[in-house]
């Protein structure tokens, strides 16, 4: 007996059976049961199935964030001081200037990835349909991962002094050149009107649109409409030209302000005084986009029609490109530099970025009223001065303004129809190919033509078109869903 034993003994405590070792056979059932619990928990979580599903759009598109217009939207979300960067791995060596705050960033590593199901009815004898949206930190989506926004920050301060004052009410534009007849003289009511900022040198632009997104005149009953706003013409051959354009589409609205960047908040209120002084009101809401942006109509029409009640009444402001409630003044040599006198605080109010922002004409209307009264000199960044400054003096608090994908709202499909808005830049090749993605959402008639859209919401949107849409659907459309846009699981 050994020393230890001996003690042990003569303390009552007495092993009379040893240890035995587990045998193999043992451990391997041991593990297998482990493994397979293991297994079934990764299996049910929606994380695994995100690491299955592909990206959004195809990479061509998902190139897309790396355009000269999305790194420069990208420049606009501001600095942190030690510079660091939320734009996609493959675009760091694009170009130097686009930075954003380091808070993007983390939260574009932690935001959760929407998920949704549609409930079975009662007679259904299959499992749910659950439809993940493709990961947040996968090509365009990485970039516009900051969309869901964030606690707003408290530290934005007040506005400046010459932005608080108020001045004498005066009209911002004094005289329209061309107006949108085709909308001026239908005698219809619109659900969504759409103003699309352009220039009168863009022809190409607003033929893209007016062809793809622009060419859908109705959703389920439900019309749509688009506007262009331009301005001023640089010489009379051109005015002519654009002249010609409205007069086959009636669909310009064009202003005495100038056309060119910095001119864009006088430009886009020319849309917002143009409905403000037009009676009656002919839509129920009013977006605004860029004319090298694409429209996700389906998911535009879902989310606003299962809404339709309580945002026309909300008084909000709805951001559907980027939201960003951290961003502050670009300093120095950039497009979107803003001097130190013009607007010293550190962070603006938090804002909608020009992509894509939608609101009923009652905010609409004091947004434009409050600009009659609001000093614009010098401030040429005009998503800032509308949906910030102009919506933070109406004096209303921060509550007004939401992403379009906001916690709370409902869904007629009950799952994701991907992003809002796609800002795609000078191609037209891409432009198209998305535009594919959206066709095909919907059933489209346009004279005595159908398509019917390989997406299971085709069955549900009917939509209705101009003969000059641009018609996509080949052999291959549901494998470019299948591998392209999202995952569908049963």
């Amino acid at each position: 007996m050994t020393g230890n034993n001996k003690i042990m003994q003569a303390s009552g405590i007495v092993h009379r059976h040893r240890k035995r070792p587990l045998r193999p056979y043992m451990i391997f059932f041991i593990g297998s049961v482990v493994a397979t619990i293991v297994f079934i928990a990764i299996a049910e979580s929606p994380r695994f199935h995100l690491v299955l599903s592909k990206p959004i759009v195809r990479d061509e598109i998902s190139a897309v964030a790396c355009s000269t217009r999305s790194v420069e939207a990208a420049d606009r979300n501001g600095t942190s001081s030690n510079g660091s960067s939320s734009i996609p791995d493959n675009c760091v060596n694009v170009t130097a200037k686009a930075k954003i705050l380091q808070s993007n960033n983390t939260e574009a590593d932690t935001t959760n990835t929407n998920t949704t199901v549609v409930p079975a009815t009662a007679t259904s004898t299959t499992k749910p349909i659950q439809i993940i949206q493709a990961p947040k930190n996968s090509g365009i989506r990485k970039f516009e991962a900051n969309l869901n926004g964030g606690d707003i920050r408290p530290d934005y301060g007040e506005l400046p002094p010459h932005f608080r004052k108020i001045l004498t009410p005066e009209k911002i534009i004094k005289n329209y050149t061309l107006r949108p007849r085709t909308i001026e003289d239908s005698k219809e009511f619109y659900f969504m009107i759409f103003m699309v900022k352009s220039t009168c040198a863009r022809q190409d632009r607003r033929e893209n649109v007016r062809k793809t997104w622009g060419a859908i005149t109705s959703i389920n009953g439900n019309r749509f409409g688009v506007v262009f706003l331009v301005g001023k013409s640089v010489n009379e051959e051109q005015q002519k030209a654009l002249t010609a354009e409205n007069e086959k589409y009636g669909d310009i609205l064009q202003s005495d302000v100038g056309d060119g960047y910095r001119e864009l908040p006088d430009k886009v209120l020319s849309g917002y005084q143009w409905v403000h002084y037009g009676k009656p009101n002919i839509s129920d809401f009013y977006g605004f986009t860029d004319d090298d942006c694409m429209i996700n109509l389906p998911r535009t029409f879902d989310y606003f029609m299962s809404n339709r009640k309580a945002f026309l009444t909300s008084g909000t402001i709805y951001c559907g490109f980027i939201y960003n409630p951290r961003a502050g003044p670009i300093r120095g040599a950039s497009k979107y530099s803003i001097a130190n006198n013009l607007f010293p605080n550190k962070f603006y109010p938090p804002f909608c970025h020009g992509g894509m922002s939608v609101l009923a004409k009652p905010l609409l209307s004091d947004l434009y009223r409050m600009a009659e009264m609001t000093n614009r000199s010098g401030f040429h960044l005009e998503d800032v001065y509308i949906s910030a400054i102009l919506r933070t003096k109406l004096g209303r608090g921060q509550k007004n303004i939401k992403p379009i994908n906001h916690v709370g709202t409902k869904s007629v499909f009950k799952y994701q129809l991907g992003p809002f808005s796609w800002h795609l830049g000078l191609s037209r090749d891409v432009f198209v190919r998305v535009w594919k993605i959206v066709f095909n959402m919907m059933t489209v008639t346009w004279e005595t033509a159908t398509h019917t859209g390989f997406w299971h919401t085709a069955k549900t949107l009917k939509a209705t078109a101009r003969s000059d849409v641009i018609v996509t659907g080949d052999e291959n459309i549901a494998q470019y869903f299948k591998e392209n846009f999202a995952t569908v699981n049963r």
